[in-house]
């Protein structure tokens, strides 16, 4: 009788030894799953945003002109850049909710300092969050489309927004960024009265980001104190060169 209680109490001891290693396999599964490899998950706060604020889906994407795209020279004042390598892509953030909320990304390498200045900021109790990141040719030529209507020529939309292949999101070292505490001031000039904008015109090159378009900067294009480039790396110098030291 002594024998049998304890293979008993060995049996169950096995069993629930086994169920334990079941239950850690299965979870180790969803989180390959769900988290894969070198993937940075949303770190920053979900804000609430409309329709007009997010890419449109490509099922109702036209072709791109050509006309724009064919030469390696400026149009409207605004320089070509080519899409960048998706496997370079990192997701930084999530902004919007429900059907509207969607992941933003950045090159790795900007990706890896952008969270290094979000983290600086929480510590200091700034809330900046990522609204726009790398952004597709097609996704530009929706948002330019729309521009251009509502203006009525691509001379003004050209003010406000970069035709489709002369985006600076194109090359995932751009990021469009607001502050959490005031999301219905995301992609106005009123950012600039926040804390977040007055903890990055302070900070952010310390992490390799410049503002791309400050008042009255070099290209003409309208003060935009919430769109943000990494410059922090060889590659990135190279790429936004001609931004830099042309005048027009």
């Amino acid at each position: 009788m002594k024998i049998l209680r304890q293979l008993l109490s060995k049996l169950q001891l096995l069993i629930m030894g086994t169920l334990m290693a079941a239950i850690v396999v299965i979870v180790g599964l969803s989180a390959i799953h769900f988290f894969p490899a070198n993937v940075v998950r949303d770190s920053t706060p979900t804000v609430i945003t409309s329709p007009e604020s997010n890419p449109i889906k490509n099922d109702s994407i036209e072709s791109i002109p050509t006309r724009e795209l064919a030469n390696n020279q400026p149009f409207l004042q605004h320089f070509p850049y080519a899409e960048t390598n998706l496997e370079k892509l990192m997701i930084v953030g999530s902004y919007g909710k429900d059907e509207y909320q969607r992941f933003e990304q950045l090159n790795r390498e900007a990706a890896q300092k952008l969270m290094q200045l979000i983290y600086a900021g929480r510590t200091e109790g700034i809330w900046i969050i990522v609204i726009s990141g790398f952004r597709t040719i097609q996704q530009q030529q929706i948002l330019w489309k729309t521009q251009v209507k509502k203006l009525g020529s691509e001379q003004q939309a050209a003010k406000f927004n970069a035709p489709p292949g002369y985006s600076e999101h194109h090359t995932g070292y751009a990021v469009d960024l607001g502050d959490g505490r005031f999301p219905n001031l995301d992609l106005t000039t009123e950012f600039e009265n926040t804390t977040a904008f007055q903890w990055l015109k302070i900070h952010a090159q310390e992490y390799g980001f410049e503002m791309s378009f400050p008042p009255n900067n070099s290209q003409g294009i309208s003060y935009e104190p919430w769109h943000w480039r990494f410059i922090g790396s060889p590659e990135a110098k190279t790429i936004f060169a001609n931004a830099k030291n042309t005048k027009f």
